[in-house]
């Protein structure tokens, strides 16, 4: 009679877990966007393209009429770290990414998801980077900023 309770507890709550809440909200792309350094506006670049350390057929990006002022770059969830190339105005910067992956399940029913949080970037040619939102998600929040 003292576990009626517990018993109880645990049947609500298991019985909460329906298909509807298997949700994901998990990404393996963050979102860099470009400011200007002078004054902290949306810039616009043309990108040549981006070429991912590592990775074969690597150039994920080719662009040669329009600048942009956002990119999308892929993580793998496999590694801690990545490396970006980005060839624009006959430049190149690079950017580094360090990030974790915490692997959990939603709920019963529901496949595991990779939930990716950077820890650490640095960026050379670039005057100034902060990561502005740490974890990816599918909403595709703004991740990091770079200024030129």
């Amino acid at each position: 009679m003292k576990y009626l309770p517990l018993i109880a507890l645990a049947l609500s709550l298991f019985s909460c877990f329906e298909k509807g809440d298997c949700t994901d909200i998990s990404s393996n792309k963050m979102k860099v966007n470009f400011y200007k350094f002078s004054d902290k506006k949306s810039k616009k670049i043309l990108i040549d393209s981006i070429i991912i350390e590592g990775w074969e057929d690597s150039v994920m990006y080719k662009n040669e009429v329009d600048s942009i002022t956002t990119v999308l770059l892929p993580l793998d969830p496999a590694v801690k770290e990545m490396t970006y190339y980005l060839y624009y105005q006959n430049k190149i910067a690079t950017l580094d990414i360090d990030y974790i992956s915490h692997t959990f399940p939603l709920a019963p029913e529901c496949k595991v998801i990779d939930l990716l949080t950077l820890t650490d970037a640095a960026a050379t040619v670039v005057q100034e980077l902060t990561i502005s939102q740490h974890e990816l998600t599918s909403n595709e929040t703004e991740n990091i900023k770079l200024y030129f």
